[in-house]
């Protein structure tokens, strides 16, 4: 293993320190002797004085030395020109983060606002929700680690975030299986059943008005699906139907039936009727923000009757087929009533 060399285009601490680990795996530990091997393999145009005693003193000659202001500044400028590509596009936020901490320490840059300023300019222009979350959170935070921390939950936030007309799956948390349909005689039943997603449990989130309508919510926001919002489920498979609680009892427990309805046009009227209106409640959810997101464990009611959703071990025929039941209740929540909702 080669000895590393230094010609002014990394940090001097960064050089000490892979060279004393170099000098150690090569059994040398005295401290002169290793600095003796520094000197050695600094780059011979970088000129330093003969008396230079210990690995700090050359640290800070070598930080003296103009060629060290030239590295900071092209650092300072590599930070200015860094760009933050998400997953979505290619990217690697592990390395983008990786690769900003490294510039900043060999920049020397400390101060947390510029810290901040640096890499709030690395977000693209256009990605209102991770400029404006990204402000948000950051007030009031100074340690590298935590700035870094923020950022990258709030870059995986807007990877993860559902918003309207998202395609999403809702997975029972006490039996793994995805809230479903069928075809049953003339209707179609809502059950638990298929334990991968497909076709049959995918669901749709849609609002009552457009979404940038909504006051409560920042022009950032809008599109995005809040815990209590008011919406709509719509089936994937049957895309004129959505989720709702109708008349009839449950075929086991005769609990409220859930079951999906036909929008079509000739009902436009109707389509946003409260019975069909239901909203998620957080559960265990493992931040603290109000938006809904991928792998949330939620509890789905029901607006108009306060019924929340729930499945459990009980089965019903139709044909030979055993199905699991999904019912509405207003009884008290439990374990049964929690769904994983996932973004698909």
């Amino acid at each position: 293993m080669e000895f590393p060399k230094y010609n002014a285009t990394c940090h001097p601490n960064e050089y000490i320190k892979q060279m004393t680990a170099h000098c150690k795996i090569n059994k040398i530990t005295n401290e002169q002797e290793i600095l003796e091997f520094c000197k050695l393999m600094i780059d011979s145009t970088i000129t330093l004085p003969n008396e230079i005693n210990s690995l700090n003193e050359l640290v800070m000659t070598l930080k003296s030395h103009l060629t060290f202001n030239i590295f900071k500044n092209t650092c300072k400028e590599k930070l200015k020109f860094l760009k933050y590509v998400s997953e979505k596009k290619g990217g690697n936020t592990c390395a983008f983060l990786s690769n900003f901490r490294s510039l900043c320490n060999d920049a020397e840059i400390n101060d947390s606002e510029e810290i901040k300023n640096l890499l709030f300019k690395t977000l693209p222009p256009l990605n209102d929700f991770c400029k404006m979350e990204f402000k948000k959170r950051i007030d009031g935070i100074d340690s590298m680690d935590e700035i870094l921390k923020v950022f990258s939950d709030v870059v995986f936030d807007e990877l993860n975030v559902i918003e309207y007309d998202s395609l999403i799956a809702l997975k029972h948390v006490a039996t793994g299986k995805y809230l479903s349909t069928c075809k049953k005689d003339k209707s179609i039943a809502v059950y638990a059943g298929d334990k991968l997603p497909n076709s049959n449990t995918i669901w749709l989130a849609k609002t009552k008005h457009s979404p940038s309508t909504d006051i409560n919510k920042l022009p950032y926001q809008s599109n995005k699906i809040f815990y209590n919002d008011t919406l709509y489920l719509y089936n994937g498979d049957y895309k004129d139907y959505r989720l709702y609680i109708d008349d009839n009892k449950s075929p086991i427990t005769g609990h409220a039936e859930v079951s999906i309805n036909n929008a079509s046009v000739e009902k436009f009227s109707r389509l946003f009727k409260d019975d069909y209106a239901i909203r998620f409640i957080k559960s265990n959810s493992t931040h603290n923000n109000d938006y809904v997101k991928t792998k949330d464990i939620i509890k789905l009611q029901f607006l108009q009757t306060g019924c929340l959703l729930r499945s459990h071990d009980s089965t019903f025929m139709i044909g030979n087929k055993l199905f699991q039941e999904v019912i509405g209740h207003r009884e008290r929540a439990g374990g049964n009533d929690k769904w994983i909702i996932e973004l698909i």
